[in-house]
């Protein structure tokens, strides 16, 4: 139930049997939550709506065993079709055109996840992986520029980001934790001089992210300590 990527707050499912008993299917579900009280609406008398999905993808590799699936930061979803009862035992992604961009993989297991690369952990095997064959850690970025400046580091809550060597001028804006969090997302456009505010956080490693249209991004630690 992610608030931050397409379909966030939806309660998303593994639905063995969604489309027929061979096809599963990976329902979303618009729940009537309300947000003041942190509950769901109940009409007494009545069941939780609603009374069905709000979106489906019919999975192209199907389990009648316990799966998962997740949805990407992207809107894409990973699924997870287990071999547990005969099942595919894939795992793979799609777009939102139901294309498969990533996959299918040999998958065993009843639950599976996958990682995104500005994910924190996944940024601490950069000097690990051979960047050749990693789809996260490339040798070269096209349209988005290294050169860009934060200081001071490590810092006491003001972090100053210089994005004068940036080649383009808009660029979206994230600050995760070391946890992988997102506490910060804006979008950049034409401003070449910004700050963020760490004061009120939780001591600790932080990571400054720069993406742009096309999902390439760079990514800097930075360290605060009050």
């Amino acid at each position: 139930m992610d608030y931050g990527r397409p379909n966030g707050g939806y309660l998303q499912i593994f639905n063995n049997s969604g489309v027929s008993n061979n096809q599963s299917a990976i329902d979303g579900i618009e729940t009537p939550f309300d947000a003041e009280t942190g509950t769901y609406t109940l009409n007494p008398g009545e069941a939780y709506g609603p009374s069905s999905y709000t979106t489906r993808y019919a999975c192209a590799f199907s389990a009648s065993g316990q799966s998962s699936s997740d949805r990407m930061s992207n809107g894409n979803i990973y699924v997870n079709a287990s071999s547990g009862q005969g099942g595919a035992g894939v795992m793979y992604e799609v777009n939102s055109d139901g294309d498969i961009i990533w996959g299918p993989y040999n998958s065993q297991t009843q639950k599976g996840f996958r990682y995104e690369c500005d994910h924190p952990g996944v940024i601490a095997l950069e000097s690990f992986v051979n960047s050749a064959t990693s789809s996260c850690f490339t040798s070269s970025i096209s349209e988005v520029d290294e050169s860009y400046l934060i200081y001071p580091n490590p810092t006491n809550g003001i972090v100053n980001i210089d994005l004068s060597a940036l080649s383009q001028n808009s660029v979206e804006f994230t600050v995760t934790n070391i946890t992988g969090v997102e506490i910060h997302r804006e979008l950049i456009n034409n401003n070449k001089r910004i700050q963020f505010n760490l004061e009120g956080y939780s001591e600790g490693m932080y990571f400054i992210n720069f993406t742009n249209h096309k999902g390439e991004m760079i990514s800097q630690r930075i360290s605060y300590l009050r």
